[in-house]
This record gives C-alpha cells, structure tokens and sequence, in this order.
C-alpha cells in the first residue's frame, strides 16, 4: 500500500518525537545519577577549558581556593548541612578536576537537609560572584548535582507542597501543566538552597577568607585542619520521637 505525502510526513513526525523523548529521559537520567545520596557527597570543580597538565594561571588559582572555601563556608555552620571531611584545591599541574570537597551525608536525609545540601553544591559559585563578581563554567557539576537533588525532593520524596506526596516518573506522559509545576518546584528549591548559601558566606566572609589562604598554602584541608580555623560545627539536632 503506497502512503500519501500526509501519511508519510505524520509518520515521520511521530518517530522524531520519540526520538527527541528518549533523548531527553536519557540525559535527565544522567543527571539524576550524578547524585550520590548516601555516605559520600563528592563536589568536584573541573572547567571545560583545562586539560590535566596546564599550568593555572593566578587568577585561576584564586578562583579554584575561592571556590573550594564557598562549599567549606556554606555547610559548616549550618547542623542540617552534609559534615565537611576534606576539601581540596588542585592548583599544581596534571589534574582534569581543579578541586574536590568531600562531605558526608546522613542516611535518611530530611527536607532542611536536603536543602542545605543544595546549600553545599551552590557555596562555591556563590563564593565566585561574591568575591570576583561573576561565576565561571567550573560550576556546572555543582549545578547538576543541586538540581538532581531538588528534583528528586518534588518528584521521587514527596516534598513539594504544590505537588502533593507522589511519585513522578519521568518516563511518563505528563500535561503541560504538570511538567511545568515540576519544574518550577525544582527551581524553587534551588533557589531556597542558594540563598541560604549566600547568606551564610556573607555573614561568614572572613572564614571564607581563611579558608581560601589556607588552601593556597597547603592545597588540601581535613575536618582537623578546618576546626582550627572555624572551631566546631554546631552538633546535629536529634529528632525525638512525638509522645
């Protein structure tokens, strides 16, 4: 049976739109796993434009020390933020990922822990328009992994006011109004996350100053090294059970 221009044009139509769907659950997906919820949070500050063995430029020293200290300073004074364990700042030559802070997260975390750890991944773009008044490509990782997680809190934790306790499973055909609720819930709470990381950096600038030299000098950091320089995080607040 010979098709009709139409017929021919409607059923090209429909495979692009498949195509462009799996495409686009495939990459969401990727993003999703880019997050690692249990035991180790890993933040890692990488540029687009340096290869492993090219030496950094001053500049680009500053903004890596910078950066580091921001996910330091965003995290320590808050309880509910993931327990800072080491942070470096690779500013010699031969490294692809210019820095790395290592925080641990609790096993079950709460939505004001989630959030903080928003809070944790943003702390070093926020430390970059802070002190230099922009932010540069390095922090595209910490952006992926603060978006997995506010996604995750509207679509997989039933923590979205707006959207109720429910499940959405992104391989589903969901109406234009409710893709665009999770979305805008998504932002929402990366926005919560980002500013409480700009207002603790800013009520903390000399911390982030410190820590910042500190990483200039020795290049990495362990939780010993940082009580020095901040004394002791406030402790954990323990969630008793409700008589």
């Amino acid at each position: 049976m010979r098709l009709s221009f139409r017929s021919r044009v409607r059923r090209l139509s429909l495979f692009l739109e498949l195509v462009n769907r799996l495409l686009f659950s495939a990459v969401f997906g990727f993003v999703l796993i880019a997050l690692v919820i249990h035991e180790r949070y890993e933040l890692g500050f990488g540029s687009l434009f340096h290869a492993g063995g090219e030496a950094l430029t001053e500049q680009e020293r500053l903004v890596v020390a910078y950066h580091e200290a921001g996910h330091v300073i965003a995290a320590w004074f808050d309880s509910n933020c993931p327990e800072i364990l080491e942070v470096e700042a690779r500013l010699t030559d031969g490294y692809d990922n210019l820095g790395q802070t290592n925080g641990k997260m609790t096993n079950l975390p709460t939505k004001p822990e989630l959030i903080c750890s928003i809070a944790f991944a943003m702390g070093g773009r926020v430390a970059e328009q802070l002190v230099f008044g922009q932010a540069t490509a390095g922090t595209r990782s910490d952006i992926a992994d603060a978006t997995a997680t506010a996604h995750r809190m509207v679509a997989d934790y039933g923590m979205s006011s707006m959207l109720g306790i429910r499940h959405y499973d992104r391989n589903q055909g969901y109406s234009q109004d409710t893709l665009q609720l999770l979305e805008v819930e998504t932002a929402h709470f990366i926005d919560q996350g980002y500013i409480a990381a700009e207002d603790t950096i800013a009520e903390h600038r000399a911390e982030l100053e410190a820590v910042a030299e500190a990483l200039l000098a020795r290049n990495k950091l362990n939780k010993e090294d940082l009580e020095k320089l901040l004394g002791p995080r406030p402790p954990r607040p323990i969630i008793k059970p409700a008589l």
